[in-house]
């Protein structure tokens, strides 16, 4: 079960490298009914490896998975990064979505913990879980739903998805309104979608004066990893996040590698 929760996480490479190192009215929805998404359509190789024999035991917090991919993201910015495979290996270890998909691509909540939804299917009120917070210890609010999808739906590189928005609403700190001009069938699964509806702090986003994302110390993670060392262009390495208020995989350290040369 572990190891399927680990490929959970990584599931938007889809040719991975592997290598573990010894160093290194409204109705209350209990589930929501799947969608389909349609992907970046890009293609792109990785490279090729053998996996060094597994342990016994399922403690691999001393130990690094290696993943090899022909690119890495060059912003960490979810909302003006690539809107490509390469870009998401990367920010989806960082970020979460209002929902997610679990192990068997239904869709299941996350920040959320709760969600109603109108008849006409034109307004959603999702309720954040009172545990989750930011890597920097705050906690994920309502007005941080607001600014994430706002800047996500003002985005060059998302705003498609978000053609059936029309406004949100903070109620409170704990819920969030969504107002949708007409129903979008797909609704739920952009919100369980990191890549377009990557949740992060307003006021740690504001506070980089346009920087956010450049650099380790401009990224503030809502997802199970933070980012802790990043040599562009070249590799980005991963701790697990000792206080992340979801699930979380037995591998606690994770380095990323760009491969220049497929050949």
């Amino acid at each position: 079960m572990k190891n399927r929760k680990l490929l959970a996480v990584l599931s938007m490479i889809l040719v991975l490298c592997m290598a573990f190192s010894a160093c290194g009215g409204q109705t209350t929805t209990t589930a929501a009914p799947e969608a389909q998404t349609t992907g970046s359509g890009e293609s792109q190789q990785a490279a090729e490896s053998t996996a060094a024999p597994t342990p016994s035991g399922d403690d691999f917090s001393d130990r690094v998975l290696n993943a090899a991919y022909s690119g890495i993201a060059d912003l960490m910015d979810p909302f003006l990064c690539m809107n490509s495979i390469a870009c998401s290996i990367c920010t989806e270890q960082v970020y979460s979505a209002l929902m997610k998909r679990d192990e068997n691509h239904a869709i299941t909540y996350n920040i959320a913990d709760e969600y109603t939804v109108t008849e006409d299917g034109k307004e959603y009120v999702f309720h954040i879980r009172e545990d989750a917070t930011f890597g920097n210890g705050d906690k994920i609010k309502a007005g941080d739903v607001k600014f994430s999808i706002e800047q996500s739906a003002a985005s060059p590189q998302r705003a498609h998805y978000y053609g059936a928005l029309d406004h949100l609403e903070v109620i409170d700190d704990s819920n969030v309104k969504v107002v949708l001009k007409y129903n979008d069938p797909l609704w739920l699964a952009r919100m369980a979608a990191p890549g377009t509806s990557s949740i992060t702090s307003e006021s740690f986003y504001n506070s980089c004066n346009g920087e956010y994302g450049k650099t380790v110390e401009n990224i503030c993670s809502s997802g199970p990893y933070n980012v802790t060392a990043w040599e562009y262009n070249v590799s980005m390495s991963f701790d697990a996040r000792e206080d992340f208020w979801g699930e979380t995989s037995n591998i606690k350290h994770l380095k990323i590698t760009n491969i220049t040369d497929t050949n």
